[in-house]
């Protein structure tokens, strides 16, 4: 057999390789205080919701496909950068 880079598994003494399809996702990375709002945007609607939690990834989503309509969000993410490089 020819040993590739991958992840295997062994099923009934067989090992094969796992292939992951790309589920069209990106990895972003998101300080502390943006992944705490989507958190608490999920736990409002699991109340919403009547339990059912969505996920957070998805919560994410809807936040971001808003935000970018929003007309002054340009401006909303210049004060906000302007805030982080001064250090307020």
């Amino acid at each position: 057999m020819n040993w590739e880079d991958g992840l295997y598994q062994v099923r009934g003494g067989k090992i094969e390789k796992l292939i992951f399809e790309d589920d069209g996702t990106k990895k972003i990375r998101v300080p502390q205080a943006g992944f705490e709002a989507a958190v608490m945007v999920q736990k409002q609607m699991r109340k919403i919701l009547n339990g059912h939690k969505p996920d957070l990834s998805l919560v994410a989503e809807a936040m971001l496909l808003t935000a970018a309509e929003d007309p002054a969000i340009l401006e909303k993410v210049r004060l906000h950068a302007m805030r982080v490089f001064s250090g307020e």
